[in-house]
């Protein structure tokens, strides 16, 4: 009798603990862009899926993004614009495990989240924008404009959230 009980109150503890966690795992609100982020960022789209070849450009504000992609202009501030930070463990490849701030910017969609990183891009090291790893190769966006693709693999680690 006191084994089954036991196993009640151990199972009980565990899904509280599971509950718990779940909680605290929320991203972390912040309420501008951080300085990292901020500023014109360029990546080249190679042609795929029947699409041509296009630069895409980001402007990234205080308050607001703008993207310029194959012709259109998508345009987020005010309560389109939100800026939520998390954590992830990734090991690119040709790199060491290394964690990165990932910062969601738009509020509603699944949109991908961007991190700020220090990569050789173009035989130099560079300060680089890091889309958050979807399906297959990350995009790598620059300050400058790329005359052809840059993108990287990787693979998750682990997540952390604040």
């Amino acid at each position: 009798m006191k084994r089954i009980i036991l196993g009640i109150l151990a199972t009980s503890g565990m899904a509280l603990g599971l509950v718990g966690n779940n909680q605290a795992s929320a991203n972390k609100q912040l309420k501008s862009a951080p300085v990292s982020i901020r500023g014109t960022w360029y990546h080249f789209y190679g042609k795929y899926y029947g699409t041509r070849a296009h630069m895409n450009k980001m402007v990234i504000g205080k308050h607001s993004l703008t993207e310029y992609s194959n012709g259109h202009t998508y345009y987020y501030k005010g309560s389109k614009f939100g800026v939520d930070q998390y954590r992830e463990t990734i090991r690119y490849n040709g790199y060491k495990k290394h964690y990165y701030y990932f910062h969601h910017l738009v509020t509603f969609g699944d949109t991908p989240a961007y991190a700020p990183a220090h990569m050789k891009v173009a035989g130099k090291y560079r300060h680089v924008l890091l889309e958050s790893p979807q399906q297959g190769p990350t995009p790598i966006y620059t300050r400058f404009k790329p005359s052809k693709v840059y993108q990287i693999s990787g693979h998750y680690l682990g997540s952390y959230f604040y």
